[in-house]
C-alpha cells in the first residue's frame, strides 16, 4: 500500500536563513546588474551562482571602486581563486561572471565606462571543459559502505544514489507519495531550482519526468525508513530531526560522513580521491551499463535527453514493462 500523506505543494523553504539580503555590502553597479538579471528572469541559481561570483571579486578587490579595476586587479583576483585550489571549470565561471557584470556596465553606458578589464585574461583561460575524474570502487566496496551506514535514512539516500543514479538535487525534491509500492516504482518528477531556498520545480533537471522501477532492497530500505519517520508538513522524503526537507548540502555531508566513517575514502578536498553525492551518478552509470542495460534505457534512468534521432524514436516506443524488466537484470545487489 502506498503510504498516506498529507497533500503536498511546491513551496519555498521558510528557514530564516534563506532570508537574508546576500546583495549587502555589493557596490551599486553590482546591485544594478543583478537588478537586472531578476527583471530579464534569469533563474534564482543562475542570479544565485553570479551573486557569489560578484561577493568574492568585490572582497578581492579589497575597497577599490570596481569602475577603477585594471589588469592587474583582475591578475589578483584570478590569483586568488588559484590559492584556493579550485577546478579550472570553476575558475572560468567566475571569470566569465564578472566579464559579463563589465560587460553590462559598458552597455548601459550609464556609468561612463569603455573598457572591459576582464576581456583580455578570459581569452586565455582554459576553456576546454575536462570530465571530472571519480574514485574506482566495486560493488563489493559500494556493498560494504552501505552495510556500514547504521541510520536507516542516510542507509536509505546512499541506496537510491548508487541505485537510479539520481541527481542530488531531484533526491531532496523527492515526496513520500512519489514512491507507488504496490507498482514497486518512484516517479521522479521534480528538482531542486535554488539551493538556497530548497524552491522546488516541477520537472527533473532537463524538463523530463522519470519513472524508476525499485528493486527488492531499494523497496526494503525505504519501508524501514518510512516506518521510523517522523510526519511533516509538506510530505518530503528524507527529513531532519525537526521535520524539515533536508538540503543538497545535508545530502553531500551525510555521504561524506559515512564515506569517511566506513573508510570508503579518506578525509579529502581532492575531488578525484573523495565521494560526493554526484560520485554515484557516474558510478551508477558505469554500473549498469557493465551489467547489461540498454544504453538507450540508462539515458532513460538517468533522465538525459536523448542525444540522437535514434535515441529519441527509441524512447517513444519504450514500454515500462521492458524498462522495468531489464533494468531489474543490471541493477547491482549489495546483500542487504
Amino acid at each position: 500500500m502506498k503510504p498516506k500523506t498529507s497533500p503536498t505543494k511546491i513551496r519555498k523553504s521558510n528557514n530564516p536563513k534563506t532570508n537574508i539580503d546576500r546583495t549587502a555590502g555589493l557596490p551599486i553597479e553590482m546591485k544594478d546588474y543583478l537588478s537586472e538579471l531578476e527583471e530579464l528572469r534569469r533563474s534564482t541559481n543562475y542570479i544565485r551562482v553570479t551573486t557569489y561570483a560578484l561577493q568574492k571579486f568585490n572582497k578581492s578587490c579589497n575597497g577599490l571602486d570596481v569602475l577603477a579595476v585594471n589588469d592587474d586587479t583582475i591578475k589578483t583576483f584570478l590569483r586568488n581563486l588559484n590559492e584556493e585550489k579550485l577546478g579550472d571549470r570553476t575558475v572560468t565561471d567566475y571569470i566569465r561572471s564578472i566579464a559579463r557584470f563589465y560587460s553590462f556596465l559598458i552597455e548601459t553606458r550609464k556609468y561612463g565606462l569603455i573598457f572591459n578589464p576582464v576581456t583580455r585574461l578570459s581569452k586565455r583561460l582554459n576553456n576546454k571543459r575536462q570530465q571530472t575524474k571519480r574514485p574506482i570502487k566495486t560493488i563489493e566496496e559500494i556493498a560494504k559502505f552501505i552495510k556500514g551506514i547504521h541510520t536507516p535514512r542516510d542507509r536509505a539516500i546512499v541506496i537510491l544514489l548508487a541505485k537510479t543514479a539520481i541527481r542530488n538535487g531531484e533526491l531532496v525534491a523527492l515526496n513520500v507519495e512519489d514512491i507507488d509500492f504496490d507498482k514497486e516504482t518512484i516517479n521522479i518528477n521534480k528538482h531542486i531550482a535554488d539551493h538556497t531556498t530548497n524552491t522546488i520545480k516541477k520537472g527533473r533537471k532537463n524538463g523530463n519526468e522519470t519513472l524508476i522501477p525499485l528493486d527488492d532492497e531499494t523497496l526494503r530500505a525505504l519501508k524501514f525508513y518510512l516506518k521510523i519517520r517522523k510526519n511533516n508538513i509538506d510530505g518530503a522524503l528524507f527529513i531532519s530531526n525537526n521535520g524539515n526537507r533536508l538540503y543538497a548540502q545535508d545530502i553531500i555531508r551525510i555521504v561524506k560522513e559515512w564515506s569517511v566513517k566506513t573508510k570508503t575514502c579518506i578525509e579529502t578536498t581532492d575531488i578525484e580521491k573523495k565521494i560526493v553525492p554526484h560520485f554515484f551518478r557516474a558510478w551508477a552509470t558505469y554500473t549498469l551499463q557493465i551489467g547489461g542495460l540498454n544504453p538507450s534505457i540508462v539515458d532513460y534512468i538517468r533522465g538525459d535527453v536523448a542525444n540522437s534521432i535514434r535515441g529519441f524514436y527509441f524512447n517513444q516506443v519504450l514500454s515500462n514493462e521492458v524498462i522495468k524488466r531489464d533494468y531489474l537484470k543490471a541493477v547491482p545487489k549489495f546483500g542487504i
